[in-house]
């Protein structure tokens, strides 16, 4: 299994570009696009409105999470586009085979960006003016056929341990996800000295995912109490599971 270490960085930057849909005056129809080979074999689309009366420019493209955007698994149609406003466009997405193509034993997942130019306000020529252009990210999953299981029963299926934090003192959750799907958290709440909500995205298909507690929640590695949701391929937050996690080595962690 593939290890993976949850980090909290901020990063300050000049450019005026905010992932932020809730501040876009362009609306993406999904918080996800669920490309499943089974229903989809080549192709599948999302609507994008425009939720205002101003018309902008509309880059579409998809990137691996890190910002490579060459040579991509799936290609975005129409790339560039004028919508006007209270007008929708279906964007389409493609899925073309690379090489031996992605993985058909897990899901793999991919970033569908949306990003919106807003028109030049040509009264104001030689007028100092600042243009946001709003980059809106949602994740694209490809999910191939014959894969075990189902998604919906993925979170449901994850093990729980408590180790030695990486970054220093305290505690840290280790989860195992031994299905084919991704698994995206919405919340995490865990029970200690003070109680905290810990920031968690998502823990890819056989891998391990290292979370680490806050030491002034947990300040040694014992058993942790939490509670977690998850987002399904609709968008929808899960209901809370509870967990009592126990010491790695320590018999298997106890649901509650």
């Amino acid at each position: 299994m593939r290890m993976t270490t949850v980090c909290h960085v901020a990063v300050a930057t000049a450019l005026s570009v905010i992932s932020a849909a809730s501040l876009a005056g362009i609306q993406v129809g999904g918080t996800r696009v669920i490309f499943d080979a089974k229903d989809h074999s080549r192709d599948t689309s999302v609507a994008v409105r425009n939720k205002g009366d101003t018309p902008y420019v509309i880059q579409t493209f998809v990137d691996d999470g890190n910002g490579v955007t060459r040579r991509m698994p799936f290609t975005v149609t129409p790339p560039t586009f004028r919508l006007d406003g209270g007008k929708e466009q279906l964007v389409g997405i493609r899925y073309v085979q690379r090489g031996k193509g992605l993985p058909q034993d897990v899901e793999s997942v991919y970033w569908l960006n949306v990003k919106e130019i807003p028109p030049t306000d040509k009264s104001k020529a030689g007028v100092n003016t600042l243009k946001i252009a709003v980059l809106t990210r949602i994740k694209l999953f490809y999910r191939p056929t014959g894969l075990a299981g189902k998604a919906a029963d993925a979170p449901s299926q994850l093990k729980w341990s408590v180790v030695a934090s990486p970054i220093g003192q305290g505690a840290a959750l280790r989860v195992s996800n031994p299905t084919p799907y991704h698994v995206t958290f919405s919340t995490l709440d865990v029970q200690g000295a003070q109680n905290e909500s810990v920031n968690v995205d998502m823990v890819n298909p056989r891998s391990d995912l290292i979370i680490p507690i806050p030491s002034r929640a947990v300040p040694n590695v014992g058993v942790i109490k939490f509670s977690y949701t998850t987002i399904n391929d609709y968008g929808a937050v899960t209901q809370a599971t509870e967990v009592t996690a126990q010491p790695a080595g320590a018999p298997e962690a106890a649901r509650q």
